[in-house]
Formats: C-alpha cells, sequence, structure tokens
C-alpha cells in the first residue's frame, strides 16, 4: 500500500512540477546575462570579458529545426575561441582536431529531474571537475553547475536578444551573432584616410555579409572575440573574410576604433599588446560613418 501511495505522490508531482518544454517558447539567440550587460554598456570585448568565466558557454543557440523525436541541439560559444569557427551546428574540426571551444552539445528533452532540470553535457574538455544542468522555465534560462560533492558553484541565468532566424542564417555562431550586430551591423558611409567618400552606402548585414563598397565585396565582417589566445592585445579587431568557415590567418585584419556611437575607425596597424601602451596608432586607414 505505502509503494502505491509513493507511486501516486511521484505520478502526481512529476505532472504538477514538469511540463513539456515547448521549443518555440525558447527559440532564439541567448547570451549570459552577465557579459550582456556588460557589453551592452562598452561595446568592447576586451572591457567585457572578465563579465564570466571564460570557458563557460557565453552564447546559446536554440532552433527548433535542431530538434529530432526528443534530441535537442543546442549550439554554443565560449570567449576562449582560438579562431574563427564555422557558424554552423557541429564541432569545428581542423587538421582532424576537435576545437571544443564553439559547437554544439545533444539533450534529451525526456531525461529531467521532475523540476524541469536536464543534465547538460560538458562540451568543453577543460572542464572535468563539473556538472552542468541546464532549466528552461518562464521563458528564461539558467545553467548552474554542480562539483563532485553535489555544491552549486555557479549559475548563470541567459537573456534572448532574437527569437528568429533569417532564412539564409539559421545557425549562427550566437557570440558572433551578438557581438557583430551590437559593434558592426547597419548601413554606413565610408571614407578613407583622405576623407574621401569611397561609398555612401555600406551595409554590413546580421550574418557579416558586406554590400555596396567594392573594396570590400564579398567579403563577412567578423568582430573578434578571440582575447585569450596569446599575450592580451589593448586593441579591438575586425576581420574581413571570404566566408564563415576560416581561421583567423586567412582574413585580413584592421584595428577596431569605436569613436562615438555612429563612427568608426578602422586602422592597418599591427594590434598593440599590453606591453606597447605607449606606441600610438597611425593615421585611421578607412572611417564607417552610420546613417
Amino acid at each position: 500500500m505505502k509503494n502505491i501511495i509513493l507511486i501516486l505522490i511521484v505520478s502526481f508531482y512529476n505532472t504538477t512540477f514538469s511540463q513539456k518544454l515547448n521549443i518555440l517558447e525558447v527559440e532564439g539567440i541567448w547570451i549570459a546575462e552577465d557579459f550582456y550587460n556588460s557589453f551592452e554598456k562598452n561595446k568592447s570585448i576586451l572591457k567585457s570579458k572578465k563579465a564570466i568565466y571564460f570557458n563557460f558557454p557565453v552564447g546559446l543557440r536554440i532552433n527548433h529545426t535542431e530538434q529530432k523525436n526528443e534530441i535537442l541541439n543546442i549550439g554554443y560559444s565560449n570567449l576562449h575561441d582560438h579562431s574563427i569557427h564555422p557558424e554552423v551546428s557541429e564541432y569545428f574540426i581542423v587538421n582532424k582536431d576537435t576545437i571544443f571551444e564553439q559547437g554544439s552539445y545533444k539533450i534529451n528533452l525526456n531525461e529531467n529531474d521532475g523540476l524541469d532540470y536536464y543534465l547538460n553535457p560538458k562540451p568543453n574538455s577543460f572542464e572535468h571537475e563539473f556538472e552542468r544542468y541546464i532549466s528552461f522555465k518562464n521563458n528564461k534560462i539558467i545553467i548552474y553547475h554542480k562539483n563532485s560533492n553535489n555544491e552549486k558553484t555557479s549559475v548563470t541565468n541567459y537573456i534572448k536578444i532574437t527569437s528568429k532566424f533569417d532564412d539564409n542564417y539559421q545557425y549562427p555562431n550566437p557570440l558572433y551573432y551578438y557581438t557583430r550586430n551590437r559593434t558592426l551591423v547597419g548601413n554606413y558611409i565610408l571614407k578613407d584616410s583622405t576623407n574621401k567618400v569611397l561609398s555612401e552606402s555600406l551595409i554590413i548585414k546580421p550574418n557579416g555579409k558586406i554590400i555596396g563598397a567594392t573594396l570590400f565585396i564579398n567579403k563577412i565582417a567578423h568582430y573578434s572575440t578571440d582575447v585569450y589566445c596569446g599575450p592580451p592585445w589593448i586593441d579591438e579587431i575586425v576581420l574581413f573574410c571570404n566566408s564563415h568557415e576560416v581561421e583567423e590567418k586567412e582574413c585580413f585584419r584592421y584595428i577596431y576604433k569605436r569613436i562615438d556611437e555612429k563612427t568608426i575607425f578602422l586602422y592597418k596597424d599591427e594590434p598593440r599588446y599590453e606591453r606597447d601602451t605607449l606606441i600610438k596608432l597611425g593615421k585611421e586607414s578607412y572611417q564607417l560613418i552610420k546613417h
């Protein structure tokens, strides 16, 4: 009799408190709240990089097309990104070596603890000491970590920045999508170092594609978030690449300097390290002035 009562209680508990996840309600790009708050204020990866631990997911992508049966593929990105990675759904492979800092992992939507927490696989090989759980509640996403003593060690809240994906941009890297949107996307007048107008309407789209300027024709604009590889730089970088699927060394780069809300200067100078603080930048190569 006690067993029957226990079964009924557990059944009632799960029915009452555990609800089936509606993917469409959480579909979109999500950014870790602390990083989001910092980047919204600074518009700078250098000033915001300490807002979240570099090996924790800073961005998540949930697209209902990436659910098959009850298995959901979640795209993610970290600040420790090593190089540009394809903005697609699976891990990036370089010379048969899997790069873990960007990519995706899968969760089983049938497996939750009754409180709508799902075991979240460790996409990152550096996190041996943690177990990670993800929760979708009240149109919010929370990830928390537990150590080997079953103690919570951190909680990360995520903010949704968009609910829709463009037809030709279904699987963006969430971090790249967000930072590009805040730093580069828009319609600009392009000028050279002599103040000559090269284009009255250079457009950078959310997927990074550039139109309206011969200089950058067929290029993808990318705001670099690669701030943990090698000695620390004091300059921010924008890259112009032939596609999303290349490494940094295959792109050409400029130092990115945000003058005000409407004006960006691009410099051909080499990025400066912290030891180079006395070295001054030369004259800007190009100006981007937002309409």
